[in-house]
């Protein structure tokens, strides 16, 4: 068989000849690029959009080759306008862009502002300008915290904050149980109100005792108290209902139960301050209150006249839920007084000044005195004893006896002797002799009296 040359072989085989290099180097990679037209299926397969399916106005099920969704197999929904992702059941339905927030809105696309913001607890922070947001400089102290939109929370330790203001509505200490131990600002008192137990103490302007009721009975609101002795090493004092029957227990009032103190438990007695919530509607505004003298623990607004006479406050209003003042005295004997010494009383006995120890003694009826001596100066006689008892005689007139002037002496001693003179009571009359008269004049100078 013969071959004929065409003019392009003649082309190619010059082309050969000529660039011999750069064929054979060609050559060398002849295996690969058989090995790579081998992939071509492969590539074009891979290649083949088996995830994403485009754009479609429905769920398709199927891939776009009309194969089996592959999970993850994606599409864009044109009617709803959003992504959706095959999950091997059903396709997902995320939310569509219409529901998202927009950056450029500056959340202006909330559907609403202020649910999102209580939702997000900024209450009203979020209409304030910056200024009213603490910086973190200012977190450092509680004085800038304490107006701003940054607020500690309840768990919060002081222990490393300063502040030259602190301002809030409560402060609790610990410590106590329930409400115990809570400060709080009493704009009507303008003080502190502190709460104890069943008592709120007004800072400043109440005093109070704690005492422990062991007296066998229950000791109400309000109810005049007295101390019956300690506990020892407990510190408290034990306290009853006020007797008021006995004289000598004045020394032992305390003051007036704030709070009702069950038998066997402690509490607090005013002895000076405000008792509120109490009933005395019995009393009026401004009346004076005593312990009752009958009934222990009760008030009365009569005075006694005998016996214990313990004032203990003053009625500030009238009513079912009234309010007392109380200013606790312990009132006093005599013989508590300092310069009194008194023993050894008697029926009749009075009081004398002794000049020696200077102080006041008891002393019966003309007892105790001794060395008893006049003295006169022109018509006043002046009586002098031992126990500083000293009194002066004034000269008689019409009214009133007295001493006898040295002028009527003489017209007494000009008179007759044996002339008959006539005395009267008011009722009888005698008659005597002028000497007989004198002596009885003289013995009513010295004694006084009528006869």
């Amino acid at each position: 068989m013969s071959y004929k040359t065409s003019p392009n072989d003649l082309t190619i085989s010059r082309y050969l000849n000529t660039n011999f290099d750069i064929v054979k180097y060609v050559a060398d990679f002849v295996p690969q690029i058989v090995i790579t037209a081998n992939y071509v299926d492969q590539l074009d397969q891979l290649l083949e959009p088996l995830y994403y399916l485009g754009p479609k106005p429905t769920d398709p099920t199927t891939d776009n080759a009309g194969n089996t969704l592959l999970v993850g197999s994606m599409y864009y929904n044109t009617v709803e306008n959003e992504l959706r992702t095959w999950n091997g059941t059903s396709w997902d339905n995320p939310q569509s862009y219409a529901n998202t927030l927009l950056k450029a809105n500056n959340l202006s696309d909330l559907t609403n502002v202020a649910t999102a913001r209580t939702n997000l607890g900024l209450g009203s922070a979020a209409l304030q300008d910056s200024s009213y947001f603490a910086t973190a400089t200012d977190l450092t102290t509680v004085s800038s915290t304490a107006g701003s939109a940054v607020q500690p929370n309840t768990d919060v330790s002081l222990a490393n904050l300063t502040a030259t203001t602190l301002t809030t509505g409560n402060v609790q200490l610990t410590g106590g149980s329930g409400t115990q131990g809570t400060l709080s600002w009493n704009a009507d008192e303008e003080t502190l109100d502190l709460i104890q137990n069943g008592a709120v103490l007004q800072v400043g302007q109440e005093v109070h005792y704690h005492v422990r009721n062991n007296s066998g009975i229950g000791i109400p609101d309000g109810s005049a108290v007295m101390a019956t002795g300690t506990l020892g090493a407990s510190g408290r004092i034990t306290a009853a209902l006020m007797d008021g029957s006995n004289p000598s227990n004045a020394k032992f009032f305390l003051g007036i139960a704030t709070e009702a103190i069950a038998d066997g438990d402690d509490g607090k007695v005013s002895f000076f301050g405000k008792v509120r919530g109490i009933n005395t509607t019995a009393f009026l505004e401004g009346d004076v209150l005593w312990v009752d003298q009958v009934t222990p623990g009760l008030l009365t607004k009569t005075e006694p006249t005998t016996g214990l006479k313990l004032p203990v406050g003053i009625t500030i209003s009238s009513k079912a839920n009234g309010t007392i003042f109380v200013r606790a005295t312990n009132g006093h004997a005599l013989h508590e007084s300092h310069d009194v010494a008194i023993s050894g009383i008697q029926d009749g006995d009075v009081l004398a000044w002794d000049n020696a120890n200077s102080r006041w003694v008891n002393s019966s009826t003309g007892s105790g005195i001794t060395n008893i001596s006049t003295t006169q100066i022109d018509n006043v006689v002046t009586i002098q004893s031992s126990t500083g008892l000293d009194d002066s005689i004034l000269t008689a007139t019409a009214s009133y006896a007295g001493t006898m002037s040295k002028e009527d002496k003489q017209k007494l001693d000009n008179i007759p002797e044996t002339l008959t003179y006539t005395l009267s009571d008011g009722t009888n009359q005698i008659g005597v002799t002028i000497q007989n008269a004198i002596e009885t004049e003289q013995t009513k100078i010295i004694f006084g009296g009528s006869y």
